[in-house]
């Protein structure tokens, strides 16, 4: 899954495009993108977005938001969701984390919705799996939108966790309590917590009412450092433990396991994080 800087990185990818101040002549869902759509009907929302200015993408969390005219555009990645527009290549933004399709091969396929503008840009959002959320809320701005105000500052703009926040949380693991998209830093997924925990040396299961203050500043320093390396690379080759066989730091065996039924696999090195 897109996390909050493959979010990032993707709207920065629309930016450099010129697609900021183009206006909308044609908007159509296809291979059933409508499924995608989940608070108004496909031709409702056709109707209103077309004419209409793009002003400004926004990015928070793992959450894009277009500003219209008059309308707030906000799209969800879930999995494997990517916008393309075409002749425009990612090669020097973004690489693929498993099945995210940076280069995809079968745009038609694929393809969920396509916006054209009066600049001669085709935006085609491409989804494999049909999985993402698409959303349109009428006469506002993204900084009067509840979605974005409501929604705590993500890995991006705050990189530190501040003791009493932990205290709210002190029920949970480390690793839950930073893929809570309602704690801050937001935005953070699978592989970002897997790096935080390796960065700071704690176990990922860590309770967090078990903490000490000394692993609280280790984890606030690895927050920083994971956020820094996650924003200045395009890759993945700085990781410790996610996707490894052995430590990066160690050389020791990654440990791989599913703590609870559902969750994703943490990733830590039983060596380092003890």
């Amino acid at each position: 899954m897109p996390e909050c800087f493959e979010v990032k990185k993707m709207a920065q990818y629309l930016i450099d495009s010129e697609l900021e101040n183009s206006k909308i002549i044609s908007f159509s869902f296809c291979n059933k993108g409508e499924r995608i759509l989940k608070n108004d009907l496909p031709a409702t929302l056709i109707k209103r977005v077309t004419g209409q200015t793009i002003e400004s993408i926004k990015t928070k969390a793992k959450f894009t938001f277009v500003q219209l005219e008059t309308d707030v555009i906000v799209w969800h990645y879930r999995f494997t969701g990517i916008p393309h527009i075409d002749g425009e290549s990612y090669i020097d933004k973004l690489q693929t984390l498993y099945s995210l399709p940076i280069a995809p091969k079968n745009t038609e396929k694929y393809s969920r919705f396509i916006l054209k503008t009066n600049t001669g840009k085709t935006l085609r959002y491409i989804d494999t799996r049909c999985l993402s959320t698409l959303e349109i809320y009428k006469n506002t701005s993204i900084d009067e939108l509840k979605k974005y105000c409501d929604m705590p500052l993500d890995l991006s703009q705050c990189t530190k966790i501040k003791n009493e926040e932990l205290k709210k949380n002190k029920g949970k693991s480390i690793k839950m309590y930073l893929l809570d998209q309602y704690t801050r830093p937001s935005g953070i997924g699978n592989y970002l917590a897997c790096e935080i925990c390796a960065e700071s040396g704690i176990f990922p299961n860590t309770h967090v009412k078990t903490l000490t203050t000394e692993q609280i500043n280790k984890l606030n320093n690895a927050i920083k450092k994971v956020s820094d390396l996650a924003f200045r690379n395009i890759g993945y080759d700085w990781f410790i433990v996610f996707n490894k066989q052995r430590c990066a730091r160690c050389k020791n065996i990654v440990s791989k396991e599913k703590f609870k039924k559902y969750e994703q696999t943490t990733h830590w090195c039983s060596y380092c994080q003890n």
